[in-house]
């Protein structure tokens, strides 16, 4: 997020002036043990930056809505063997990675 701070800051701010300050500061941690509540990463953020940050496409299947993350600050050109994740939020506690059939529909691009 601080590569592209001048980016991420108008983008998150548009929903409420602080939004991109807690969101770094939930990510910004180092520890080997488990993170506290306050640095948990929340929908539907984790999914945005995690494309952004790793280049992929991110398919995020909940109860809540399925949806499908792009990276923003970068095209096709940057990262040309670009993958797609699948993920879902389980028992609202975790990610899991899942493998679906090949030609699943794809979730509608997130309307952040």
């Amino acid at each position: 997020m601080t590569i592209n701070k001048s980016l991420w800051r108008p983008l998150f701010s548009r929903i409420y002036l602080e939004l991109y300050d807690e969101i770094y500061n939930s990510i910004n941690y180092m520890d080997v043990e488990r993170a506290p509540l306050r640095n948990w990463m929340t929908k539907p953020y984790a999914g945005l930056l995690a494309a952004q940050k790793f280049g992929v496409i991110i398919q995020n299947f909940n109860i809540g809505g399925n949806f499908t993350y792009f990276p923003m600050f970068d095209g096709p050109t940057t990262f040309p063997g670009h993958i797609t994740m699948l993920i879902a939020f389980f028992k609202n506690i975790h990610f899991i990675y899942l493998k679906l059939t090949n030609d699943c529909p794809m979730p509608p691009p997130h309307g952040i």
